[in-house]
């Protein structure tokens, strides 16, 4: 088993929205299973809320068959293509994005953004081993 995640979902977006309808299983978008570690750790240094999303959705999204506007050619995922979704599919995506982000990994908090509440547990190792599966 490897040490990398390489587990991916897909996901459907509804019919197929292309010009012409060439996708007759619908649209869809792939995703990790889980967000890359680097992915959170790099969002962790982003300014605002909107830039851990794009780092994080641009390290989380694998492939989709999003075609361009003459249906034509492959729109490449970028923060530009993200940005240009309608309101619907942008919806769809970004709960997509962020049900991948809960699966194991946690968004962290914009800079100066007050923390959740969580136990006060120490930090220190355990006394007993962790389990391993």
């Amino acid at each position: 088993m490897s040490r990398f995640d390489s587990l991916t979902k897909r996901i459907s977006l509804g019919e197929c929205r292309c010009p012409g309808t060439p996708h007759a299983d619908g649209d869809w978008i792939e995703l990790r299973s889980h967000t890359p570690w680097g992915a959170i750790f790099n969002a962790e240094a982003a300014d605002s809320l909107a830039e851990q999303f794009y780092i994080v959705a641009l390290a989380t999204i694998v492939g989709w068959n999003l075609l361009d506007g003459d249906g034509k050619e492959p729109v490449p995922i970028t923060q530009q293509a993200i940005d240009d979704l309608d309101p619907e599919t942008f919806r769809q995506v970004s709960t997509a994005v962020h049900v991948a982000v809960d699966q194991g990994n946690s968004l962290p908090n914009a800079r100066g953004a007050s923390s959740r509440r969580s136990s006060r547990v120490s930090a220190e190792s355990p006394t007993q081993p962790i389990p391993t599966p």
